[in-house]
Parts: C-alpha cells; sequence; structure tokens
C-alpha cells in the first residue's frame, strides 16, 4: 500500500485563505493566496513559499494552475476591472 503525505498548505502572508490548484512530481504545490489588499500567486516547495506577481501588472491577480515540471508554471491573469476590455 502506498504511504502518502499530508501538508497543511498556509503562506504565511496569507489574510484570505491559501487554495492550492496544482502540483508536480516533485511535489511542489502552485496556487494563490489573499492578502495585501488582493490575490497573490505561490510556489511552495521544500517548505518555503515565494509569491508569484507580475512586477509590471498593478491591480492584475496572477493565477497559477499548473506546474508540469520544475522550470514551468502555467497561469492565468484577471485584470482589475478598471482595465479596458477589448
Amino acid at each position: 500500500m502506498p504511504v502518502y503525505t499530508y501538508t497543511t498548505l498556509n503562506d504565511p502572508l496569507a489574510t484570505g485563505g491559501t487554495n492550492a490548484y496544482g502540483i508536480n512530481d516533485l511535489g511542489q504545490i502552485v496556487g494563490e493566496y489573499g492578502g495585501d489588499g488582493g490575490f497573490h500567486g505561490f510556489l511552495y516547495s521544500g517548505g518555503t513559499y515565494v509569491t508569484l506577481d507580475d512586477p509590471l501588472a498593478s491591480g492584475i491577480t496572477l493565477t497559477p494552475a499548473t506546474i508540469p515540471t520544475a522550470s514551468s508554471i502555467a497561469a492565468a491573469f484577471t485584470p482589475p476591472s478598471t482595465l479596458p476590455r477589448p
């Protein structure tokens, strides 16, 4: 029978919850957390959280959706309602 490990995810910067959306074969996890007036993406790897935000994107929510390998993360972004829509 396989042995599984349960890990509680609670980003230390989160004030509005932590949500996991993807995990790869190395156990790296991507998701988003609520805090600091909005949502932010994160990578959890080796017991450490790394915030994933586009430094040039003010007001845009970056939501990592999957992490197929150790060197790539697929994400979606949601622009603020103040940006013009096509």
